[in-house]
């Protein structure tokens, strides 16, 4: 499979493809990597409101279909008519069963 080259979306945000899948990237953050199976979603550590909005502006331009809030200092995914808890670095959204699970670090991404 081919990668491509970044390209400049936003300040600081590029995508790209990467074996079989878009990445997302804000400064050095891949803040959301897709394809047909998965979603992941990393925040990289940085709980910041402009983290949020790359997250959500991937999701409307690539009709990925969750969206992030906060409430106060937590934050939460809706997905498939469902509120999680965004509570981990890095989460994974099934595409195919809805489910939202945190990713490892000794999970490969």
């Amino acid at each position: 499979m081919t990668s491509t080259e970044p390209k400049s979306v936003r300040h600081q945000t590029t995508v790209h493809t990467d074996k079989g899948k878009t990445v997302v990237v804000y400064y050095k953050t891949a803040v959301v990597t897709f394809n047909d199976k998965e979603i992941i979603l990393n925040t990289g550590g940085w709980w910041t409101s402009s983290t949020q909005d790359r997250m959500n502006w991937a999701s409307k331009n690539f009709d990925l279909n969750y969206r992030i809030q906060r409430k106060g200092k937590a934050w939460y995914v809706n997905y498939q008519d469902k509120q999680q808890a965004f509570d981990a670095e890095k989460i994974r959204l099934d595409r195919e069963t809805g489910e939202v699970t945190p990713v490892k670090a000794t999970d490969k991404n």
